[in-house]
């Protein structure tokens, strides 16, 4: 999805139609930038990966403060346990103020139905070569929404332009989709004993935690 932080300069050779995603806010994050790039070692860079990471800040700071207006006592708690039937005394409490929670960050309105973030908007990018230089651009052609309840944000693909997703030549037959893979989730080591051997296994272990 960080089709603006490639070095695409080399596929201006192949002259392949390349569509990829884009789900950051560019005028938000320009503006975080200005106020407060200058703090951060090394600065923000404009990838998917910091956009995201900004907006869970900013969800665990509303979440935490939803939590806290609900009355919940956070001055006494036990610690987390993978090995517990409740894995955390507040753990459910927490996960409901995340749930309430909504607002517009970087990537987009941040609100959750059933766990899930919802109201989801990714544009959809076209990549160009465009000048002498042959360097690449990107244009906006269209997007893709998750829609939601209310039915004021539709679901599905909408090109703003279909001519957009022909090639300008059409002798040449090629076309590259770029995506993301999901990395693994979360693993803790368990250990059991049958008869009088210790094995040890990994369990796929998923946090009180909303995704983005």
């Amino acid at each position: 999805m960080d089709m603006k932080s490639g070095n695409w300069s080399r596929l201006s050779f192949s002259e392949a139609l390349v569509f990829g995603f884009n789900i950051i806010d560019e005028k938000k994050f320009q503006d975080f930038q200005q106020r407060y790039a200058a703090t951060v070692t090394g600065g923000l860079r404009g990838s998917t990966r910091v956009a995201l990471t900004l907006d869970s800040v900013e969800l665990l700071a509303r979440g935490l403060v939803e939590l806290d207006d609900t009355g919940t006592d956070l001055s006494n708690f036990t610690p987390a346990s993978c090995v517990a039937e409740r894995k955390w005394d507040i753990g459910e409490d927490l996960k409901d103020a995340f749930a309430a929670v909504a607002f517009d960050g970087i990537t987009g309105p941040i609100s959750f139905y059933n766990g899930i973030r919802s109201r989801v908007t990714v544009d959809i990018l076209k990549l160009k070569f465009n000048n002498e230089l042959g360097l690449p651009t990107f244009i906006t052609v269209g997007n893709w929404s998750q829609g939601n309840l209310y039915g004021d944000i539709r679901d599905g693909i909408q090109m703003l332009d279909r001519t957009m997703l022909t090639n300008e030549k059409p002798e040449i037959n090629k076309t590259l989709i770029i995506t993301t893979i999901p990395g693994s989730s979360c693993t803790i080591k368990n250990e059991i004993t049958v008869g009088r051997q210790q094995l040890s296994f990994y369990d796929k272990y998923f946090p009180h935690f909303q995704s983005l």
